[in-house]
C-alpha cells in the first residue's frame, strides 16, 4: 500500500480535535488513494519500484511516475528472447523520459516486415518490453507534496464527523449511519483539476509502432 500523505497526528491538528486514530487512519487511506488516482501518480517516494513499459521503434520512453529521481537498472526482453541488461552509458534520463539511441527495441525494425515473401504474410517484430528498477516521487517533507497534502486534509474533515467511534446518531427522526460517511468523501472538480495540473502527466506522447 503507498504511503499516506498525512498522519493521524496531523489530521487532529487540522481539525483542532483529538481523533480516533484507527478511523483517522482509514480515512486518510482513503483520501490518500483518492488523491492519487485524481493525478494518477504515486506521490509519496517509492524506492525500488519496477515499472514494466512497453517498448518502441522511438528514441524516447515516457516514464509514468514523476518525479524519477534515481534508475538503478534497465532491462529489456524482446519475445523469448533472454532479457538484456543495458549499460548505463546507453540511455539517458531527461526530465520525465529516457533517451536511447537506437530507440526502446533490441532489434530497432520497423513492421511490417515481409520474411516469407511466399506467402504475402507480413511478419511483425515480437513485442519489447522494458523493466526500469527506479525511485521516484517527494521525500516525506517536501514542500512540494503540499497541494496534496491540503486535499487529503480536506477530504478527511468531509468524512470525520464522528470522533467518538458511535455507529450512528439520532436527532429527532434523522439518523445518520457513519459507515455511510465514506461515501461522503467527495473531490471537488476544481481541487481535481487543480491536483492534474500540479502533479498529472499533461502531455500526450505519440508513440511509434
Amino acid at each position: 500500500m503507498a504511503a499516506a500523505l498525512v498522519t493521524p497526528e496531523e489530521l487532529a491538528s487540522w481539525l483542532q480535535e483529538d481523533v480516533d486514530t484507527a478511523t483517522a487512519t482509514l480515512l486518510i487511506a482513503q483520501a490518500t488513494s483518492l488523491v492519487q488516482e485524481a493525478t494518477a501518480q504515486t506521490l509519496v517516494q517509492v524506492v525500488g519500484d519496477v515499472l514494466e513499459l512497453e517498448g518502441h521503434a522511438g528514441e524516447w520512453l515516457d516514464l509514468p511516475q514523476r518525479p524519477v529521481t534515481a534508475i538503478t537498472s534497465v532491462v529489456i526482453q524482446v519475445g523469448a528472447n533472454g532479457p538484456t541488461t543495458l549499460d548505463p552509458g546507453e540511455y539517458q534520463k531527461v526530465g520525465h523520459r529516457l533517451w536511447r539511441q537506437i530507440g526502446w527495441r533490441c532489434f530497432n525494425t520497423l513492421p511490417p516486415v515481409p520474411t516469407m515473401p511466399w506467402t504475402g504474410i507480413p511478419s511483425y517484430p515480437a513485442p519489447s518490453i522494458v523493466t526500469i528498477t527506479c525511485d521516484h516521487g517527494y521525500a516525506p517533507g517536501d514542500a512540494r507534496l503540499e497541494p496534496a497534502r491540503t486535499a487529503v486534509f480536506a477530504l478527511c474533515a468531509q468524512a470525520y464527523t464522528n470522533p467518538g467511534g458511535s455507529r450512528s446518531v439520532t436527532v429527532d427522526d434523522y439518523t445518520e449511519t457513519y459507515s455511510d460517511a465514506f461515501a461522503g468523501m467527495q473531490m471537488p472538480d476544481s481541487t481535481r483539476k487543480l491536483l492534474r495540473r500540479r502533479y498529472g502527466v499533461t502531455a500526450t506522447t505519440v508513440v511509434p509502432r
